[in-house]
């Protein structure tokens, strides 16, 4: 194809992406030179005045910037050192065993490995917003603008760029695709597009990337490269909106953009987008049998809209049998290592009963693009739509040079030509014309529908979003949830920005927090959208059965609606509105009964797949309570159902190779269990340590309801009545197994048996020593307000014991800090970053504190900062807290956790910081884990639960950053 883009003007610079990389800079340089930074901004505010819209350019102050060349660092998977690798070869045996078993049964092991070196998926750096709402599944893309990461099926990361899902525009008779993805990675059939990376277009140099979740925009300054004078916008928006419980389930996303003109010429500007029928199905997809039928793209319009959709079944065997599972329960001796033997499990097989031939079920999915029409500028613009096949050449490249050539896909005023081909994608086309000096938008949406969430056992619970549409279409008819999702999103996503808007308001002018942390708090909530989160209409895994759904009676449909008796697609969108709104009223009193509320699951990590992790949660609820707060009183509901049951299964645990029981009566899960077999019917999937033993789990359970029911204003009392029993259950199960009258306070076991599940801990130890206190004092207020005899004084009385043990025993008055535990070693010596978890919890919750003298909290506090931050940070060339720091000045290599830092615990640490007068100290805490691990290492919005000295990361993409909203709280709390 033959271009001008030879003949731009090299002086022709981009504003943007220059002024973005300054900006961003500021970080370094603390803004100084304010005098600089208000110059720069000027040059934004040249283009700002050709806006209709406060939401239409990016605020620099206020989000995260990456300037499209900016290099990508590649991820570094953390390993052992060589020393430890031999004694860690008998658990490498039984983590294999146990992933290829899994793999072999055609489901997914808790734990993502792949491959003979136990290999965790590795994608590239800089993940940027993801699309959509909260439960209905997400797609990730990158700063680049690639839709990259999909987890549309529970429990299932996808890591697959699909080519042909794309934006592009055309000025001045040139056309680009804006992706500056690599030429040689391009698919033959899409080569013949003019992409962004080719040399006469280098988008790259000329497009910045900023992030304020659950928004983005991407600048795009001249993007085809022709001195067009024209600036392009693209803003992504998804209805994140806190304290909503209706809207905030759509899976749907906005992309608005912005073309800004400033030039004295009328200009011709169109924008495409292209959208592929494929949620990233991949290797593994094929490995375990699941096949796919696409049907043919279609083309639907309405008064407001013009789009495509595609629909797809996905087709699995199910993998998980509740009521005949023989996988873990073999009865045989095991081998001398530890494990099950090959002969011995030939023998379990051979007598067990064999189970029947596995159902097959399916599992549907729809995606919808669409294009916002507008009436009133008909005479200037244009709207057409066409499918066509991604994989065909001659299609692709017909497509093309008519968007090339004419700005439109077709002809406007004929119909798309017949296509006897299949087709596997969508296109819709927005042509207008900008006058000069002016500005124009041109608005799409994307959407997709699966309606159930499907659990290995094939049990189907449905989602949040489907309630509020007609569930059951005639015979014959096809669902139009998604297009009418996209109706939605193209109605309502100006009143969306302004919720977003009035939310973030309070944090960002806050003139006390810094820039990186007002940027920081909000991106790291992607993981309610991007955490495998999913949202059903269920009360423990059962589906509610109220009329309607969602806890209130189906509202009236109009008789009148035409077209046979049938919804239109916007008759199904303004159905669904009015049945949202009828549901939103009732959410807020609802004190999370998933009657009304529904019930929430999320995963630990992208690649440790076990939902609602309580230990974990426990760090990351502070995001819920402050966003969602009927959803974290859901979850805790959850919690507090699992206190009373017990599960037969006897398995070998992965860490020692011992049999355990699965869940026993009166002991918090770990887990509500993993999508691969059937959450909340069978608990605790992590199979590594016997969380039966384990010493923090009922005491965080105690925290996180008590604080809910602050949170609450002291208002949600069937919620606290509720959960009275379990956390009454699981801490008397506690003082009667792991206290000893003569100590007083609880004690660890000699092994792992606490979050840290591989960092050892013996007698009293800081961390679960300290969170039992707070949770006896917690049971206390509790029964105090609930009014129980004796008002609860008996459990304060505990823990005014338990505190005197713990300050005798663990304080260290020349190391100015408390002991990591009890025990007689150089080890127990460890300073400890979240030694003072209990601590930071009590405060938070308005509790008596856990150390008798709060001097002491902060002499240990300014320890930690001394070593396990700045001297680490200055000896290793490593941001965040390290987990472990030695008396002799190096980190403590007792274990693997020892020595890493935890991003979770981090921000965890930083807000006790605030908490007690350290706010400086605890914001350049924090500020680590996004300089070392957003900007340097290249985790941006996949913020992993550790690294290790050297930038080796673990776990990808994890529940326990959220903790960062604890510092909002902690902040918030310290300027009130």
């Amino acid at each position: 194809m033959t271009t001008n883009h030879e003949n731009y003007n090299v002086k022709t610079k981009n504003k943007l992406s220059v002024i973005s990389a300054e900006v961003d800079n500021d970080d370094n340089d603390n803004d100084n030179d304010a005098l600089s930074k208000l110059s720069k901004l000027s040059k934004l505010s040249k283009l700002s005045k050709l806006t209709t819209s406060p939401h239409q350019l990016p605020n620099p102050a206020h989000t995260w910037c990456v300037p499209f060349n900016t290099p990508h660092p590649k991820i570094r998977v953390s390993r052992p050192p060589a020393l430890e690798v031999v004694p860690l070869l008998p658990l490498a045996y039984r983590v294999g065993k146990y992933v290829y078993g899994e793999h072999r049964k055609g489901r997914d092991p808790i734990f993502d490995l792949n491959g003979i070196g136990l290999q965790p998926p590795i994608p590239r750096s800089y993940a940027g917003v993801p699309c959509g709402g909260i439960g209905g599944g997400a797609i990730g893309r990158g700063v680049t603008g690639e839709f990259r990461r999909w987890s549309l099926t529970p429990g299932r990361y996808r890591h697959k760029i699909v080519h042909a899902d794309q934006f592009s525009v055309r000025v001045g008779g040139l056309s680009t695709v804006l992706s500056a993805e690599p030429q040689a990675s391009i698919p033959p059939s899409l080569a013949n597009w003019t992409w962004g990376s080719s040399p006469s277009i280098k988008l790259s140099e000329r497009s910045t990337y900023y992030s304020l979740f659950p928004r983005s925009w991407s600048v795009y300054s001249d993007p085809t490269n022709c001195s067009s004078g024209v600036t392009v916008v693209q803003r992504q928006v998804s209805p994140v909106l806190p304290h909503n419980y209706t809207e905030s389930s759509l899976p749907v996303a906005v992309f608005e953009f912005t073309l800004l003109n400033e030039s004295e010429e009328d200009k011709e500007v169109s924008v495409l987008f292209t959208f592929k029928n494929d949620d990233g199905f991949d290797e593994k997809d094929a490995s375990f049998g699941t096949g796919v039928e696409r049907a043919d793209a279609t083309v639907f319009e309405t008064e407001n809209c013009k789009g495509c959709e595609m629909r797809s079944v996905r087709t699995r065997k199910v993998s998980y049998n509740c009521n005949n599972n023989n996988d873990n329960n073999c009865n045989t001796e095991s081998e001398g290592d530890g494990t099950c033997g090959l002969f011995c499990c030939m023998q379990c097989n051979a007598t067990a009963t064999p189970p029947p031939e596995p159902e097959t079920i399916s599992e549907k999915l729809t995606f919808a693009i669409a294009a916002k029409t507008d009436a009133a500028t008909t005479a200037t613009s244009s709207t057409t739509t066409t499918t066509f096949d991604s994989t065909s050449s001659s299609q692709t490249n017909e497509l093309w040079r008519n968007f090339t050539h004419r700005g439109e896909l077709h002809s406007p005023d004929h119909s798309p030509p017949e296509n006897t081909a299949t087709t596997d994608a969508g296109a819709v086309c927005r042509k207008v014309v900008v006058k000069g000096k002016s500005s124009a938008t041109v608005t799409f949406s994307l959407s997709w529908d699966s309606p159930a969430a499907i659990w290995g056992s094939g049990k189907r619970l449905p989602r949040r979003h489907s309630t509020f549409f007609k569930e059951t279409p005639a015979k014959g008819e096809q669902r139009l949830v998604a297009s009418a999702l996209c109706e939605i999103g193209l109605r309502k996503y100006g009143e969306w920005e302004e919720k977003i808007a009035d939310w973030q308001k309070e944090y960002l002018e806050d003139e006390k927090l810094p820039k990186w942390f007002k940027h920081q708090l909000f991106n790291e909530l992607y993981f309610l959208v991007d955490g495998g989160s999913v949202w059903t209409d269920s009360t423990d895994g059962v589906v509610n059965v109220k009329s309607g759904g969602v806890g209130v009676e189906d509202v009236e449909i109009d008789n009148d609606c035409g077209n046979g008796g049938r919804l239109t697609i916007a008759q199904t969108a303004q159905h669904a509105l009015r049945k949202m709104s009828a549901a939103e009223s009732l959410s807020h009193t609802s004190q999370g009964s998933s009657q009304t509320i529904g019930q929430f699951f999320y995963l630990e990590g992208h690649e440790y797949i076990m939902y609602n992790t309580s230990d974990v949660h426990f760090y990351a609820s502070f995001a819920l309570v402050a966003n969602f707060p009927q959803l974290e009183m859901s979850v805790q509901r959850d919690y507090a159902r699992s206190v009373g049951k017990s599960d037969g299964e006897n398995r070998r645990l992965l860490a020692g190779g011992e049999r355990r029981e699965r869940k026993v009566e009166g002991a918090l899960v770990h887990d509500l269990g993993s999508p691969s077999e059937e959450p909340v019917t069978k608990y605790n999937s992590y199979n590594f340590q016997d969380v039966s033993r384990w010493k923090d789990l009922g005491s965080k359970f105690v925290l996180m309801v008590y604080r809910s029911f602050v949170a609450s204003e002291f208002s949600a009392l069937d919620f606290l009545k509720s959960s009275y029993p379990a956390m009454k259950a699981v801490t008397s199960r506690a003082s009667s197994r792991w206290v000893r009258p003569s100590v007083g306070i609880i004690e660890n076991e000699n092994f792992p048996d606490q979050t840290y599940d591989v960092w050892i801990a013996s007698g009293v130890s800081a961390y679960t020593g300290g969170l039992w206190v707070a949770s006896l004092f917690a049971l206390g207020k509790v029964e105090e307000v609930l009014g129980v005899e004796g008002g609860g004084a008996g459990w304060v009385e505990k823990g005014r014991v338990a505190k005197r043990a713990y300050d005798k025993l663990l304080w260290n008055e020349k190391g100015g800090c408390f002991n990591y535990s009890s025990e007689n070693s150089e080890s127990s010596k460890s300073i400890m970053a979240d030694q003072l978890c209990g601590q930071w919890w009590t405060q938070a919750c308005g509790l008596e504190d856990v150390v008798e003298d709060r001097s002491k909290v902060e002499r240990a506090l300014r320890t930690i900062y001394k070593n396990n931050v700045v001297v680490f940070g200055e000896k290793y060339d490593c941001g965040g807290a390290v987990n472990g720091f030695s008396r002799s000045g190096t980190v403590d290599n007792s274990c693997l956790q020892s020595r890493e830092v935890w991003t979770g615990t981090t921000y965890g640490l930083s807000a006790c910081m605030i908490q007690n007068g350290l706010f400086e100290e605890g914001m350049k805490t924090a500020e680590g884990i996004f300089e070392s691990g957003w900007k340097r290492y290249g985790f941006s919005f996949a913020t992993p639960e550790a690294w290790d000295c050297g930038g080796g990361v673990r776990s990808l993409g994890y529940m326990r950053p959220l903790c960062i909203w604890a510092m909002a709280d902690a902040a918030k709390k310290e300027k009130s």
